[in-house]
Formats: C-alpha cells, structure tokens, sequence
C-alpha cells in the first residue's frame, strides 16, 4: 500500500470499507475484519490515495472551435485513472458539469467529486462560440454572481481574443 506521505510501500495490508468509505487501514494481523464481510485478495497488487486533478475538462476540442462535452465518459475515466477529486479548468457546458456534479453526489453515475467551474470569462473577438462575450464589467460581476449562485465554485478567464496563446486565471467564487 502505498499512503501518499513519500513513506515506503507497506505490504501485508487490508483496507476495511464500510458504506463506500475505507473503516480500517493497517497490518492484516491488526485490523478486525466483520463477520461476513466479502473480500478480495489483492496480493501483488498497489493501492494507493485517489488522485486530485486541478485542472481537468469535461469537454474535448473538435475542432473548427467547436468543443463537445463527454459526460458519460470522462467522469469514469478519470475514475479508472485513480482521479477521485477533480476540479474542472472551465467549461463550455456549465450546466451538463453542475448536473454531471449532482448525479455523482447522489449515487446515479459513477466519477470523481466534481469542484466545477463556470463558463470562461472572456471579451469581445473570442474565437470559440460556445463563450459568452462580456461587454463590460458589470456584465462580468452578473455573469460571475449568477454562476456562484448556480453551484460555480472557481471562475477563469479566458483571454484567447489578446493573443493566440490562452492566458488564465482563476479567482474562488466562494
């Protein structure tokens, strides 16, 4: 097993769960394992803490500036990945991320749990035309205001319409 601390790899482990959440960890000769209790025998093999991506999509290019969500298929690969927490680097379908965000939470779909971001913030000229214009600051607190409201935990700017490189920057909502 290995912990996460930079510790060396421990052998001759069992991780008790109970209700989806690990009960016991430590030496198989110390942790008390229930009566009935199914078990798997992982011997050769590593477990280690789910992974926090920080920066992760929903969304893929297609091209043309047209992105695509996979709601279906990323949530389960960053899963099979051993990512359990990502959070998302904005979003071009905010509201397919907050719903994909909710199914999890309530045990409808299988993923990660989701920090999502809102939408790109991002001024006139943007090349992709998923991204709401912002015409101004006070459009730029409304849009920032409402999307917290909506369950938006981080908010990027996108400012691909200065230079051909994206520049970003993130501010907390909430």
């Amino acid at each position: 097993m290995i912990d996460g601390t930079g510790a060396a790899a421990k052998t001759d482990q069992t991780i008790l769960i109970s209700a989806g959440k690990i009960a016991a960890l430590g030496n198989t000769a110390s942790v008390q394992i229930p009566d009935g209790a199914k078990r798997i025998d992982l011997t050769g093999f590593s477990a280690l803490p789910g992974l926090v991506g920080m920066h992760e999509h929903l969304f893929y290019p297609s091209g043309g500036g047209l992105y695509h969500d996979m709601p279906f298929s990323f949530p389960r690969l960053y899963l099979a990945a051993g990512v359990t927490t990502i959070r998302t680097g904005g979003s071009m379908e905010p509201y397919t991320d907050l719903e994909v965000k909710r199914q999890i939470i309530e045990g409808k779909i299988p993923g990660p749990k989701i920090n999502a971001t809102a939408p790109y913030l991002e001024g006139a000229g943007a090349p992709i035309a998923q991204l709401h214009q912002l015409t101004g600051p006070d459009d730029a607190t409304r849009m920032v205001d409402y999307w917290a409201q909506e369950g938006a935990g981080f908010i990027q700017s996108l400012q691909l319409h200065h230079t051909r490189r994206a520049k970003s920057r993130h501010r907390c909502c909430t």
